[in-house]
């Protein structure tokens, strides 16, 4: 069993929630390649949706919930985990479904533990972007600790450009809090080595921790090839659907350069209604971008 399966497995186990309706779709409605009937051409631009979204109907129905997510209009996908599917028979459902899979992201203990197969993986699945998703709260309690994970990213990430694999940082908002006078973020920015590693900007988790994506964007052009789109609440720092907050995402997108931004996924970690959050924020973003 690859690693990357094993990872899914794990993610399986820690990210099932309690039965969350699934709005639009509900995980029960068992879509197969007998019945499943998505749109023959691309719609406009091959916008992307994280499937962590869709955790829970990714574990009860994981054909299904590609199917279903082709058929919105969604032509890009970023996987958080296979729930025990191998990467190359899910390489084979995406072609069925006319689906591209951008990017992938990969365990801390993937990264630290096992680099090559983690790469490997990401091939087979044919992805692009191999992203490191998240540290764990032991493993980033100083400074020092960033420092390593900073020396062993640019380590993997030269391995993983020998391969036609792309490295990159997602960040949340702890990296905006500052350890000893230092924020993790700015260490990161510094110090990870452009030519083999760079960054997926979470826009929610930017704004909430104190950054500034328009600023960063600016400062550091090149750095944010990936972007994961969810909003925040007009009256508080909660999650929204993408279009239903505060966030300026038009500024957003107008300051990102050529080189920023090229894959965009909508997303949103706790959605009651996961499948018609996903809608809603295409057809949001499809409407900024038709303006001239």
């Amino acid at each position: 069993m690859s690693l990357l399966v094993r990872t899914g497995l794990y993610f399986a186990a820690c990210l099932l929630v309690s039965a969350i309706p699934l709005g639009v779709v509900q995980a029960s409605d068992k879509n197969t390649a007998l019945d499943c009937r998505t749109p023959d051409a691309p719609l406009g631009k091959p916008y992307g949706a994280q499937l962590y979204t869709i955790r829970v109907a990714m574990e009860q129905d994981f054909e299904g919930s590609l199917c279903r997510i082709a058929q919105i209009g969604y032509r890009e996908v970023e996987f958080a985990g296979l729930y025990g599917h191998d990467p190359s028979e899910v390489r084979a459902l995406l072609d069925r479904y006319q689906l591209d899979a951008v990017a992938t992201h990969a365990d801390w203990r993937q990264l630290r533990d096992d680099p090559e197969m983690a790469i490997r993986d990401a091939k087979s699945l044919g992805t692009k972007y191999l992203v490191l998703a998240w540290l764990p709260r032991e493993e980033r309690q100083t400074i020092e600790q960033w420092r390593w994970w900073v020396a062993q990213l640019n380590k993997v990430g030269a391995t993983a450009a020998a391969e036609d694999v792309v490295l990159l940082y997602h960040a949340h908002d702890f990296e905006y809090r500052a350890i000893g006078g230092v924020r993790p973020i700015d260490l990161l920015l510094e110090q990870l080595d452009p030519r083999f590693v760079n960054f997926e900007m979470d826009v929610y988790w930017t704004v909430k921790g104190g950054g500034d994506p328009i600023a960063l964007l600016r400062q550091h052009p090149g750095r944010f090839p990936l972007a994961h789109l969810k909003d925040m609440q007009r009256t508080s720092t909660d999650m929204a659907d993408v279009g239903d907050g505060r966030i300026d995402f038009p500024s957003i997108f107008a300051s990102a350069g050529k080189r920023d931004f090229l894959h965009k996924f909508v997303e949103r970690d706790e959605a009651s209604e996961p499948f018609e959050t996903l809608r809603l924020g295409l057809e949001y973003i499809q409407s900024i971008e038709r303006k001239p």
